[in-house]
């Protein structure tokens, strides 16, 4: 095969496979940095495509969006597919010489000659204008509603305004309205900006609150705020209603933040929220990771409420079904461990790393993970707990390296016999024993939930807010 050429699906009979060359292509010089200026570039491309090319009948142009990568001679090229426009399809791609750059942008259709008088002027006006005008960002208003898997319609958040969103109570969920910066509305929207930023916020909101949120559909409020609803957002939003430890001599590290039957949200959780829609390339690498731990934590909390739906009661314990343990007690038990454990290993990532540890169960490097987790719950919940994360972190090690489970095998009824894995020295139903200098301690996947959550708290609390404000 030549180079430049190549054979791609033909989108109009997917049995059959169509052969292209570069040198039909017409092509535009860009010479993009970087892949943020790559990215916005192309972005703005394809919103103009949208209002300038869309097909009949819609109001954007359809991709048969199938990426490959090329290495020819001359250049490197990627393939990005082709979209239907209202001349026909069009093929596009871009070379390169440094990934996430662009040095020119190709495109090719089989219907109409690009390069003919008609279009081309239109063509490079396109590209021209998505050079010129791809950095002017305006701002966006949008809406979701966000609501609790364990509290369903029970408990809602309480209102709460910070400088780039408002959490306000409806009937039976929460409104989350929040103000972005973005390209046009497919950057803020249909990119997954906004996807991104409430699911950064929904993670966060699950160490804050030990409660699992997740989000139904999205609105643009493309005018913005409303007057009237900005005139009662200064007397109905006036943040009273605080959450402080102190209301319940910290007792939050058992439960969850209600009161009056409305979760609380603290002054520090209020600045986070906005830090997350402030910073769009979260360049404070100490809170990127922190963000990232939050991820884990609300994964994590989702597996947990897997186990808690698989309960039945027998008397006065709960207990799995013989099939549901068969099918998925130590699958989850074990990554809601690991998931949990990966929350307080992830935030500590950035600790020193002179100490090297070597792992009990498969021998590797460990570069102290063990060290700085156990240091990190002794700072964060108080001493003592870092020897009982450490065996729980070394639980965590056996299963992912040699496929060792937290816990044991249950089919009911409940037989006391003995386990020499255990801290108790029998056999762990549902909790898990560890040995603390010579006694057992026994405690459930709730308990290490919430010890994370709480040490997660306190970290961001007095490492976090202080620095940004």
């Amino acid at each position: 095969m030549n180079d430049g050429v190549f054979r791609v699906v033909d989108i109009l009979n997917k049995n059959n496979f169509i052969e292209l060359n570069l040198d039909n292509f017409v092509s535009f010089d860009l010479a993009t940095i970087d892949v943020d200026s790559s990215n916005n570039f192309l972005n703005k491309l394809w919103e103009n495509f949208n209002a300038n090319f869309s097909p009949k009948g819609k109001d954007y142009c359809p991709w048969a969006y199938l990426p490959k990568k090329y290495q020819f001679q001359k250049l490197t090229f990627t393939y990005f597919g082709s979209m239907r426009t209202s001349i026909g399809y069009i093929h596009a791609g871009v070379s390169y010489k440094k990934r996430g750059t662009i040095d020119k942008l190709y495109l090719f259709s089989l219907e109409n000659d690009l390069n003919g008088v008609s279009i081309f002027p239109m063509l490079k006006e396109l590209v021209n204008d998505a050079r010129k005008n791809n950095n002017t960002l305006t701002s966006y208003f949008l809406l979701c509603n966000i609501f609790s898997q364990q509290f369903k319609y029970d408990v809602l958040i309480e209102n709460y305004k910070g400088t780039y969103f408002i959490i306000d109570k409806s009937n039976d969920c929460n409104n989350l309205l929040f103000q972005i910066q973005a390209l046009n509305p497919t950057d803020a929207l249909n990119l997954n900006k906004a996807l991104k930023k409430v699911d950064s916020i929904l993670d966060f909101l699950s160490i804050e609150t030990n409660a699992l949120f997740e989000y139904g559909k999205f609105e643009f409020c493309n005018e913005g705020l409303p007057k009237q609803f900005c005139m009662e957002l200064q007397s109905s939003f006036q943040n009273d209603y605080i959450w402080d430890n102190e209301i319940d001599n910290n007792l939050f590290i058992d439960f969850y933040p209600i009161v009056d039957n409305k979760l609380l949200l603290s002054n520090e959780a209020i600045k986070i929220i906005d830090k997350i829609l402030l910073d769009d390339s979260l360049t404070n690498e100490q809170f990127s990771v922190f963000l990232k731990s939050c991820y884990h934590f609300r994964n994590s909390l989702l597996g947990e409420i897997n186990i808690q739906s698989e309960m039945v009661s027998l008397s006065d314990t709960h207990v799995l079904t013989k099939t549901k343990i068969e099918n998925n007690h130590k699958t989850i038990i074990d990554g809601t461990v690991t998931g949990y454990l990966s929350s307080v290993e992830t935030v500590t990532s950035s600790i020193n790393k002179t100490e090297v540890e070597k792992c009990t169960s498969c021998g590797q490097l460990m570069y102290s993970i063990t060290h700085r987790v156990k240091s990190f719950m002794d700072r964060y919940i108080d001493v003592g707990f870092g020897d009982i994360f450490k065996r729980i972190y070394n639980l965590r090690s056996l299963y992912l390296h040699t496929g060792e489970s937290c816990t044991s095998t249950y089919i009911p009824p409940v037989r006391p016999l003995l386990d020499v894995k255990t801290g108790t020295g029998a056999v762990d139903y549902y909790d898990i024993s560890v040995n603390i200098n010579g006694a057992s301690l026994e405690f459930s996947i709730i308990n290490i939930r919430e010890w994370v959550s709480y040490s997660l708290r306190n970290y961001y609390r007095q490492e976090l807010t202080s620095r940004f404000y």
